[in-house]
């Protein structure tokens, strides 16, 4: 189990491997890409054309990519395995834990989640950044410390694909998970994998994952039709005003002759 003051000299030995260094005791390249001890339910994946040690320092696994040589280089971006470390919590883990970064040179803290501790510092004035996820052993009160480090200018870079690494921690014994990118701007050949160490169970080779297939367009409904106006309903027709009867014909007055008188007969 590692010992807490180990921490410091971990941020050290990042930075010997970021500048290509090599302890006495490196242990012969192992494999590339994926790390698997079953036994300890420590698994999880790098970059294809990443090297992978373990045994290194008293630490558990190293892992680093290759210098970028074309691009000028001069940093190898690199994860360090260690633990587990005995913590009754992830916040005494935490505290602990930062209470021994704090003595790097120029440590200044970042902001980050509870799980994670991410720092600058500096190296025989050199600028660098950590990051350091503090994962919980199932089941127990035991944590790995799982630490990238890389000059601080590059960090951003390659920040993806030490979040890809991350999210393969904990894959099921034989998982084979797409491969992960070594950031905007991997280079190199991979090299082929070597047989892993008797501790670690053989990584499984990672298939290349199918294409995933490209969905039919979905069908362009029919377009709804419109109704067709109401016919509108012809006026209804005036009646013609009733024709004025006739006016009443006044009836003749006969006109009877009145007779003459007889003529009287005069006297003699």
């Amino acid at each position: 189990m590692l010992n807490r003051r180990h921490l410091v000299p971990l941020a050290l030995l990042l930075t010997l491997f970021g500048c290509g260094g090599n302890p006495g005791n490196m242990k012969a390249k192992e494999y590339k890409g994926h790390f698997e001890d079953a036994k300890s339910g420590l698994i999880f994946q790098c970059p294809t054309s990443w090297d992978i040690r373990e045994n290194v320092e008293g630490h558990r696994v190293i892992a680093r990519s290759p210098l970028e040589q074309a691009k000028g280089d001069k940093f190898q971006e690199n994860l360090i395995v260690s633990g587990p470390v005995a913590a009754a919590s992830l916040d005494e883990m935490r505290t602990q834990t930062e209470a021994e970064f704090k003595k790097l040179d120029n440590y200044q803290a970042q902001p980050a989640t509870p799980d994670i501790l991410d720092f600058d510092y500096q190296f025989n004035g050199q600028d660098l950044h950590s990051r350091a996820y503090l994962n919980q052993v199932k089941g127990k009160n035991e944590f790995w410390v799982a630490q990238f480090t890389d000059a601080k200018a590059d960090f951003a870079g390659h920040e993806a694909a030490f979040v890809g690494i991350m999210a393969t921690w904990g894959l099921q014994p034989g998982a084979s998970p797409t491969p992960i990118i070594n950031g905007p701007a991997s280079s190199g050949t991979p090299a082929p994998s070597g047989t892993p160490a008797p501790a670690s169970a053989t990584p499984a080779a990672a298939a290349t994952p199918a294409p995933a297939a490209t969905p039919a367009p979905a069908a362009t409904p029919a377009p709804v039709t419109t109704p067709a106006p109401a016919a509108t309903p012809a006026p209804v027709a005036t009646p013609a005003p009733a024709a004025s009867p006739a006016p009443a014909t006044t009836p003749a007055v006969s006109v009877k002759p009145i007779p003459k008188p007889a003529a009287s007969a005069t006297p003699k």
